[in-house]
């Protein structure tokens, strides 16, 4: 079949259990779709039903924090979904498995699905695609909106949990379950609360001095943003560029970050725009430290383009070099001095700071 593993060793270790769902993959993508339920999670429900059976698999499975009883009360649609696969279940030729993937009760499959749903990690895939994975190590970890550690996806089915700040001798390792750190407090809880199903209390959610600057935004500000992302993404008027110039450049809040990450987005996309995106970067760069970890994925982004204007254009060269160094450390903290990120990045620096060679390595 034409199924993808993220890895041929990956692949090879699940090949008895592909074997066994392998009749009922289609079904469960086109249930997924029916239900708003990401086929994969279905699967690794199933998979984790199955791996509950085997003692020292089900042991993992029981550290994962599900919170399922609050997920439950609002998992009516994830009901709704092992409902069907049960009655799917009995048609013929729908599961051609052993015991260990027949279907359980349906609340017991739905406690599955939500401790899938809590618990598993979008990590690239094969041919640009993302796939959910379950980890018995950075999976077990708690979110914070100011994590110590960033999950890196290093290929050939590795995953590795790198620290981004420094962690004491038994201070808790923790992630991020959030795909931006950037949004103000009441975004952020509001996602976790969404996708996840828990109210965040991390210690960046319940900072006094965080609730006083980066959520402090007035709502003429969200407005405003709001607005102007609309205009620019979605309508392409170019001439509400300056309202989210003007959102930088004011208070140092979530609003500020938001609207330099659009304009960035949208001038990095045009020609002889260099000088301008130059300051964009510029004032993005307190923002970001500001609200992101020491080291970030997206620092390493912003770095290594504000090095390659600078290289282009004739820059302060101290400035060029602090940027260099910057982009270069966060790309090796974040994936690893010997990863494909971190040598492209190292190519960048070293091949002639072309425009194209930067741009490749930074989009």
């Amino acid at each position: 079949c034409d199924f993808t593993f993220c890895s041929p060793a990956c692949g090879a270790r699940h090949a008895e259990v592909h074997r066994a769902e392998c009749a009922y993959v289609d079904a469960l993508v086109a249930l997924g779709a029916r239900e708003c339920v990401e086929a994969s999670r279905l699967l690794l429900a199933s998979r984790m039903a199955a791996a509950s059976a085997d003692a020292e698999q089900g042991q993992r499975v029981a550290l994962l924090e599900g919170s399922c009883v609050a997920l439950k009360a609002q998992a009516g649609v994830l009901v709704a979904a092992f409902e069907r696969i049960e009655a799917a279940a009995s048609a013929p030729g729908f599961v051609q498995a052993d015991e260990g993937f027949e279907l359980e009760p349906c609340m017991v499959q739905a406690e599955m699905l939500c401790k899938v749903q809590v618990n598993c990690l979008s990590l690239p895939g094969p041919a640009f695609r993302s796939v959910s994975a379950l980890l018995s190590g950075a999976s077990l970890c708690a979110h914070s909106c100011r994590p110590n550690c960033h999950v890196a996806h290093e290929g050939a089915g590795v995953v590795a949990l790198r620290a981004v700040a420094p962690i004491a001798p038994g201070e808790e390792m923790t992630i991020s379950y959030l795909g931006d750190l950037g949004g103000s407090g009441e975004d952020r809880r509001a996602e976790l609360a969404r996708t996840r199903f828990f109210a965040c209390t991390c210690e960046r959610c319940g900072s006094a001095s965080e609730a006083e600057h980066w959520d402090s935004a007035p709502e003429e500000r969200r407005e405003m943003l709001a607005r102007a992302s609309h205009e620019v993404l979605v309508e392409r008027e170019m001439e509400f560029m300056k309202d989210l110039t003007d959102l930088l450049g004011g208070s140092p809040d979530a609003v500020a970050l938001q609207a330099g990450r659009v304009a960035w987005r949208t001038l990095r996309a045009q020609f002889h725009v260099d000088d301008e995106i130059r300051e964009i970067l510029v004032a993005l760069e307190p923002l970001f430290e500001a609200c992101l970890p020491l080291y970030h994925p997206i620092k390493a982004q912003m770095y290594l383009e504000h090095a390659r204007i600078l290289a282009t254009h004739g820059g302060n060269e101290a400035e060029f070099l602090r940027c260099c160094t910057a982009a270069q450390a966060n790309a090796d903290i974040c994936f690893g001095p010997e990863s494909v990120e971190a040598e492209t990045m190292k190519e960048a620096m070293i091949s002639g700071q072309t425009e194209q060679d930067f741009r490749a390595a930074v989009w």
